[in-house]
């Protein structure tokens, strides 16, 4: 199959037209190649079309080379027939936590189908809660998370719990628990781990989680006046899940 790419010259640009990529082989996996084994499962990924922050991002990781990529610039209501046919798939399931999701790892352990897409939206965890619910293709996949106890390895930018990955990590253990393969984690991790030894080499500070930082009084924001975000502050000095 031929690999579809829609990359511009100017970084800027690739930014901005890379809102959602419908990947069905995520990485070309060096070692997996020299094994002559094959990942068979797809990811399909939606996301914003510009960081918040800057140079810290790791956006550039999704303008490495990869097999079967296609980026595609930003609509409103997702109505490519490609990602419908995708979310009225069987076989297609979609990464957000909440109540209605299943541990992915129980679900591939009891589910005599094969299952060969997962959607992964990437955003701040605002704007990917917008992608969701503003969707209602989004409702058509089964809904799964993870449960894992690792911790992030983008350290230089600072997560809301110490149980929150970046979209990468979660792509990576996603496609390990549904692949059964654990070097696939450990390959697509590869390029993170290096960005963010690059970084901190060059000024870039270890950041903690939010969730740590409140609870050990080094918040060096001042506490929110707004009730309802006050209170999601009190809910992650407590550990509670939001």
């Amino acid at each position: 199959m031929e690999t579809e790419a829609a990359v511009d010259g100017s970084k800027e640009a690739a930014l901005a037209g890379s809102i959602a990529g419908l990947t069905e082989s995520f990485i070309s996996l060096e070692k997996a190649r020299e094994s002559e084994s094959s990942v068979e499962s797809a990811t399909a990924t939606l996301s914003f079309p510009a960081p918040e922050n800057g140079g810290d991002c790791a956006d550039g990781l999704w303008e490495l080379p990869v097999e079967q990529a296609l980026r595609r610039p930003e609509c409103s209501r997702c109505r490519d027939p490609e990602l419908s046919a995708i979310c009225r798939n069987p076989g297609t399931l979609i990464l957000y936590p909440g109540a209605e999701a299943i541990n992915l790892e129980e679900l591939i352990s009891n589910s005599p189908n094969h299952l060969s897409t997962i959607i992964i939206i990437d955003g701040t965890w605002s704007q990917a809660k917008d992608i969701f619910y503003k969707n209602s293709l989004f409702r058509l996949p089964r809904q799964v998370q993870l449960k894992t106890s690792v911790s992030s390895q983008y350290v230089i930018r600072t997560q809301p719990t110490n149980r929150c990955l970046s979209t990468l990590e979660c792509a990576a253990v996603a496609l390990s628990i549904l692949e059964k393969n654990d070097h696939i984690q450990e390959t697509l991790l590869r390029p993170l781990q290096a960005l963010c030894s690059f970084q901190l080499q060059h000024g870039a500070q270890i950041r903690l989680s939010k969730e740590h930082l409140l609870k050990n009084g080094l918040y060096p924001k001042p506490m929110p006046k707004n009730k309802r975000k006050l209170r999601k502050m009190e809910l992650l000095m407590n550990s509670v899940k939001i």
